[in-house]
């Protein structure tokens, strides 16, 4: 038994009549139930009943004939031949059909999204319809003067660029001889007069890319003049340290080595450049280029005198013969050994050694008789507290 439904789809009521004016008139729209009622009309059930035990692929669904029809089948008297033992129809091939259809109609309803789409796509190119040509008329050359004028305007202009980069090229040549020389003054000619003095340039901290801080340690040991013990009566004696008597005539940098000194004091002092201010041409006192900054900022010297045979004096100053930096760095020197050498006093004098037990201690004076009337005295001076307290006198 098979049966045939058919599925028609209206977007719009049929037309009913046309009016003389060639208006159109549709028919009145039909309410839900008034469309369920005409389907329902059309269909024959006797012939359905009839056809479904006869032929299986016959249309089980017609439309209703007209009125002579029906009057022709009562005539002929034919009985309607009704099967009582019919089978419903299978539920699984109605629901087949049911979605094969629903499946056309959202194939039709994809095609027409897309026909659609395409009617209202823009173009790849715009539309230039819009635009038209217009004719513009050809500019008409200038006179001869006017065309002389334009080209000494350009031919100035070009001058004066030209000048401004050949002055710029000229400051920056003048300004690239100037680091040149200001560099080779101070790492060929300064460093080298430094380390004469066995005082080396070094470096330190900074990261990669960036310049690194510069620095002087003065207080380095480098070997020379220091004294290990040897022969006896000279440097390098066996029996003790060579002492050596320090003046303003036998003085040189190493003389601190020769008189024993360790240096165990640090002393670094560093080295700040100013890049900004007008090179000198003295490559050795450049002190308007360079700042020299030591932690011993205030010289000290050791006095000795005797009490009371003896007066104050004056003290001499080891670096009187140096000049600019190298005097700041010689006097920075100078205070680590002097003040390590009143160390080495004070120490003596505490051992308990009988000359000590005598002897008066206090934080900058070391005071020891000698005898029932003289006493050795021995002081740690600051150079620049008793200069200014000489210019008040």
């Amino acid at each position: 038994m098979t049966f045939t439904m058919a599925l028609e789809m209206r977007t719009e009521p049929r037309i009913q009549d046309v009016t003389e004016d060639g208006v159109e008139i549709p028919e009145p729209t039909l309410t839900p139930a008034e469309r369920l009622a005409e389907n329902i009309s059309k269909i024959n059930v006797f012939n359905i009943r009839r056809t479904a035990a006869a032929v299986p692929d016959t249309p089980a669904i017609q439309t209703v004939g007209s009125a002579d029809e029906m009057e022709v089948e009562k005539e002929s008297g034919a009985p309607a031949e009704v099967d009582v033992g019919i089978k419903p129809p299978p539920v699984e091939r109605v629901r087949e059909r049911v979605y094969y259809a629903r499946e056309e109609i959202k194939l039709l309803c994809d095609i027409v999204t897309r026909l659609i789409d395409s009617a209202h796509q823009k173009p790849d190119q715009p539309d230039l319809l819009h635009l038209r040509l217009a004719h513009a008329p050809r500019r008409q050359p200038a006179n001869d003067a006017k065309q002389i004028d334009d080209l000494r305007l350009a031919i100035n202009a070009k001058d004066e660029d030209l000048r401004q980069i050949a002055a710029y090229l000229k400051s920056s040549a003048e300004g690239l001889v100037t680091n040149m020389e200001r560099e080779n003054r101070f790492y060929g000619d300064f460093s080298l007069k430094l380390r004469q003095h066995d005082w080396i340039l070094q470096s330190r901290g900074g990261r990669p890319g960036l310049p690194r801080a510069l620095y002087l340690d003065y207080g380095f040991r480098h070997g020379k003049g220091i004294c290990t013990g040897g022969g006896e009566g000279g440097q390098g004696s066996s029996r003790g340290k060579v002492v050596t008597y320090l003046t303003a005539a036998n003085f040189t940098p190493n003389s601190y080595f020769s008189a024993g000194s360790t240096f165990s004091e640090i002393g670094e002092a560093d080295v700040w450049r100013d890049l900004s201010a007008t090179p000198s041409g003295d490559a050795v006192s450049a002190d308007n280029e360079l700042e020299i900054v030591v932690p011993h900022r205030r010289p000290k010297k050791v006095l000795v005198v005797v009490v009371p045979t003896a007066g104050a004096g004056g003290v001499g100053d080891a670096a009187a013969s140096e000049s600019g930096v190298f005097k700041k760095l010689a006097s920075a020197q100078s205070t680590i050994f002097e003040t390590e050498l009143f160390n080495e006093i004070l120490k003596e004098a505490t051992t308990g050694e009988p000359v000590a037990r005598s002897a008066r201690v206090t934080a900058k004076a070391v005071i020891v008789p000698i005898s029932d009337e003289e006493s050795l005295r021995v002081d740690v001076v600051d150079l620049q507290r008793r200069a200014s307290c000489r210019s008040r006198r």
